[in-house]
């Protein structure tokens, strides 16, 4: 997991060592301030852009979720909200794996977890197999608009 702002010398870094991620940053740069909600392709199925928003929810009403093959890249335009982080791998599959989407939903208590602050300009980058609860209130914002590069892992070798 890799959590920073958009303006850090660490998010050149990351663009100079990735240039997925460089493709990836250029596009938030450009275009997440009047990017229409919806989905914009990059490089076809293969890494897109999901504009949208929802209010956030109370911890305990929040699932875990991972990806098998695909890298989630969350940018949060405008509000705010907590993701949860976890390397921890002992929750219970809350429902099938959703290849389509690759998405597999998880329930249960971990033994440990960071929350990670997600506010305007924040970005934080989850790797398949990496444990993480988005859409928790942050104590102060009810709603936040954001967006998910979902990059396919491979394309990091690249």
């Amino acid at each position: 997991m890799i959590y920073d702002v958009l303006s850090s010398k660490s998010t050149g870094v990351l663009s100079n060592a990735f240039p997925v991620l460089r493709q990836a940053f250029a596009w938030i740069g450009a275009h997440a301030e009047t990017a229409a909600m919806g989905i914009s392709e990059l490089k076809g199925p293969e890494m897109y852009v999901n504009v949208h928003g929802y209010d956030t929810c109370p911890v305990e009403s929040c699932l875990w979720e991972s990806h098998r093959h695909t890298v989630d890249l969350q940018y949060c335009i405008a509000g705010g909200e907590l993701i949860a982080w976890t390397a921890e791998e002992s929750l219970t599959a809350d429902g099938p794996y959703q290849s389509v989407k690759d998405t597999q939903k998880w329930s249960g208590e971990v033994s440990w977890c960071s929350d990670i602050m997600m506010c305007s300009g924040a970005f934080a980058v989850f790797f398949p197999g990496e444990l993480h609860r988005p859409k928790i209130y942050d104590g102060r914002n009810r709603s936040v608009r954001k967006l998910v590069v979902k990059i396919q892992a491979d394309l990091f070798l690249s």
